[in-house]
C-alpha cells in the first residue's frame, strides 16, 4: 500500500490562557491518501474548523497545536514559517466557510484569479486572463467575462463559493480542505457546489477533505467519513461515494 499523502498523529489544538490550555481537539489520528475524498463531520463547535486551520498553520494567535502533521513525509509543524507560506496553496489549500468574506472586497474576481495563477504558474498576463476565464467556465459560472469584472459584493453566496473553488484550483493543490462549502446556501445550490467539487477532484486528481455538520449531505461524495465529537475522532465509516 502506498504511503498516505497526509498523516496526522496525536494532534491536539486548543487555546492558551493564564491557567493553561483549553484543548478543543484532544489528540486525533487520521490519514488521507492521494486522490481520496474524506468527510470530516461533527456538530457546530466540535472543533472541525480549528482542526482544518491547524493543517495549514493558520490558527489564531492565542491558539496552539501539538502533535505530528506529516505531508509526504515532512512534518509541517516543524518547518519554517517561510517554507510553510510557500507550501500553502500548491501543497494544501483551503476553501473557507464564509466565501464572500474570504474574497478580497476591492479586487475583481478576475484580478484575484489572475494574480493567483501568475504566482503559482509562470504565466504572462494574457495567458493568466485566459486561464482565469477557463476556470470560471469549468465551474459553470454564466457569462465568465462579466463575472471576472465583478466584485465579490456583486455576487451571490453560491457564486462566491464557485469563485473560491476557482481560486483553489488555480493553486493546483495536492490536498483541498473545503470547510463547510455549502454553509448558508439553499439546498439546490448546495447540491450544485458539491457536484462541482466532485467533478473538479476527479478531473484534477487532488485529495479532498470535506468538512460539514451535515453527514447526509456529504457522505455520498466521499470514500469515507470521520466524525469529530468532543475533541475526539469517535467514528469512521466507509459509505462509498454514489
Amino acid at each position: 500500500m502506498t504511503e498516505p499523502l497526509l498523516s496526522v498523529r496525536g494532534l491536539k489544538v486548543g487555546f492558551r490562557h493564564r491557567r493553561g490550555t483549553d484543548w478543543v481537539v484532544r489528540g486525533v489520528d487520521f490519514e488521507i491518501r492521494a486522490a481520496e475524498r474524506v468527510a470530516l463531520v461533527g456538530r457546530s463547535g466540535s472543533g472541525k474548523s480549528l482542526l482544518a486551520l491547524s493543517l495549514l498553520r493558520l490558527l489564531p494567535l492565542n491558539a496552539v497545536a501539538e502533535g505530528a502533521l506529516f505531508f509526504q513525509g515532512t512534518d509541517l509543524h516543524r518547518v519554517s514559517h517561510r517554507r510553510m507560506a510557500l507550501f500553502r496553496g500548491s501543497g494544501i489549500t483551503m476553501m473557507f466557510q464564509d466565501a464572500p468574506a474570504a474574497l478580497h472586497p476591492v479586487r475583481t474576481v478576475g484580478e484575484q484569479l489572475e494574480e493567483t495563477l501568475r504566482f503559482r504558474q509562470p504565466l504572462a498576463s494574457a495567458n493568466a486572463r485566459a486561464a482565469a476565464l477557463e476556470l470560471l467556465r469549468q465551474l459553470e459560472i454564466p457569462d465568465p467575462e462579466a463575472r471576472a469584472r465583478s466584485y465579490p459584493h456583486q455576487l451571490s453566496g453560491g457564486m462566491c463559493q464557485r469563485v473560491m473553488l476557482a481560486l483553489a484550483l488555480a493553486c493546483r493543490p495536492q490536498l483541498l480542505v473545503a470547510d463547510e462549502p455549502t454553509s448558508g446556501l439553499d439546498p439546490t445550490i448546495q447540491i450544485q457546489i458539491l457536484k462541482l467539487l466532485r467533478e473538479s477532484q476527479e478531473r484534477s486528481g487532488f485529495s479532498l477533505l470535506l468538512i460539514s455538520h451535515d453527514r447526509r449531505l456529504v457522505e455520498r461524495l466521499t470514500h469515507r467519513s470521520l466524525r469529530l465529537e468532543e475533541g475526539y475522532l469517535t467514528e469512521e465509516s466507509r459509505p462509498g461515494p454514489g
